[in-house]
């Protein structure tokens, strides 16, 4: 992976990735995850400024997929859901920052979004596999991340 990134840092110097369910558990640390160069940025969990009124918000993992109401695999890092919400909400709440202050990790009210996540929201044809024409398909997408992007804060 690291020869893709150097690979795309000779196209370009900024590269912005968020890790996958494969990827390790160190990738989806807030404090310390590892970066895959020097000149790389991992965007799992965080916002970033890229001009005025336009950020980048990054989320990467996976939560669990289902098939006929039963577990088919497992979610990683996210167990369930619920355990992805609880991350996921308070990235995407729109603070209105203090006077004078200039925090580039923060979506502002009027900001545009680019939302860039491993998995997609529920009820989509991304998020739908079909194994085979006879059975039932495997659901995996998100209904938070459905909820988000649904919402009048995200959609103009």
């Amino acid at each position: 992976m690291e020869a893709v990134v150097l690979s795309l840092e000779s196209i370009h110097p900024l590269v912005i990735y968020i890790p996958g369910n494969h990827d390790p558990i160190s990738t989806f640390s807030k404090q310390n995850a590892p970066r895959m160069t020097s000149n790389s940025t991992n965007l799992h969990g965080k916002c970033m400024r890229l001009g005025d009124k336009l950020c980048i918000v990054g989320f990467g993992g996976s939560i669990p997929g289902y098939k006929n109401g039963k577990l088919h695999w497992e979610g990683f890092p996210f167990e369930s859901e619920e355990e992805l919400a609880r991350e996921l909400d308070p990235l995407l709440q729109f603070e209105p920052l203090p006077s004078g202050t200039d925090d580039a990790s923060a979506i502002e009210k009027g900001d545009s979004v680019i939302l860039m996540t491993h998995f997609g929201p529920s009820r989509t044809d991304t998020t739908i596999v079909y194994e085979d024409s006879i059975s039932e398909p495997i659901h995996s997408g998100s209904e938070t991340l459905r909820h988000h992007l649904e919402s009048p804060l995200l959609v103009r």
